[in-house]
């Protein structure tokens, strides 16, 4: 085929959908507290930017938006809820798991940039007044989205809320390893996200069934 043949079939197939066909973006999916969803990706050098909403305040123990605990003190937590004070909190590796109070409880959406090339976190758009380390070695445990891995290790303290999207960069090579829009399967109406990285959709790994927001049209 000629190139001028190849611009023409490629002007008429439009652009790239932004995730295949085969299913249907959605605004955000909403656990209720069985649910989560396991990215299969072990933190080393780890960033991560995370969309999330809390739209009834959690109560309860610690609820972890997103995190995984490995032993000597390796933690890769992102945001927790903490009821018995009603912040959202992000956390370092370190022994002292709190990093900084992000806000008091509210209903909006929110944006956490963790752990950039320059080992700051970032929320909704205000850099908070500490940094924090890249994982000693590479988590033995892959990170969880609406719960965190504890160290036992066992899926604990679930998330009730929303999450919008998960980013995460591999910081050695400066590539991004996932990118997790939440959607649903035309076929089966099967709630998770999809990876635009890697062309893989996750499901439900825990019990129960996600709620969806409403549909995105691009």
């Amino acid at each position: 085929m000629s190139i001028f043949r190849t611009l023409i079939a490629q002007i008429n197939a439009g652009p790239e959908p932004y995730i295949p066909v085969e299913y249907q973006e959605v605004e955000y999916i909403e656990s209720s507290g069985t649910q989560y969803i396991n990215t299969n990706y072990y933190p080393y050098k780890t960033k991560a930017e995370l969309q999330f909403q809390a739209p009834t305040r959690p109560t309860g123990d610690s609820q972890y938006v997103s995190g995984v605990y490995n032993v000597n003190n390796n933690r890769y937590y992102l945001v927790l809820f903490d009821p018995s004070d009603g912040y959202f909190r992000t956390c370092d590796r370190s022994a002292n798991w709190y990093n900084g109070n992000l806000t008091s409880y509210n209903s909006n959406v929110h944006t956490i940039i963790y752990n950039d090339e320059n080992y700051k976190v970032y929320f909704d758009g205000t850099t908070i007044n500490k940094t924090v380390s890249d994982l000693t070695t590479q988590s033995s445990q892959p990170l969880v989205l609406f719960a965190y891995i504890d160290s036992t290790p066992k899926v604990a303290q679930f998330f009730t809320g929303r999450i919008m999207y998960l980013k995460l960069w591999d910081k050695d090579t400066n590539t991004m390893v996932r990118d997790l829009v939440p959607c649903y399967r035309k076929s089966d109406d099967e709630i998770g996200m999809y990876d635009r990285a890697n062309g893989v959709f996750y499901t439900n790994a825990g019990t129960g069934t996600f709620t969806k927001g409403p549909n995105v049209i691009r």
